[in-house]
């Protein structure tokens, strides 16, 4: 799919520098009350884990997967707690 916004996941980028962190999002905020791309602490904010985690048209990635990976959403949720 085509990436809006300024996000740069590459290896070498540091987590700061990544667009990622407290950055309100370019596609909508999916119904939750105070979106952000990734808001450091709060999974429940974090609309990357919410697309992560959906089976409908707003899914990341959009293409290529028809389930959830549980195992993959889960470590992110403690990583974006432990931010």
């Amino acid at each position: 799919g085509v990436l809006q916004g300024a996000i740069d996941l590459r290896f070498t980028t540091g987590i700061r520098d990544t667009g990622l962190l407290g950055v309100r999002p370019v596609r909508g905020g999916l119904g939750l009350p105070d979106p952000y791309l990734v808001k450091p602490g709060d999974p429940l904010n974090s609309v990357v884990l919410h697309r992560m985690a959906r089976l409908d048209g707003t899914r990341m990635p959009i293409l290529g997967s028809n389930v959830v990976d549980r195992d993959g959403l889960m470590l992110l949720i403690e990583w974006v707690r432990g931010l």
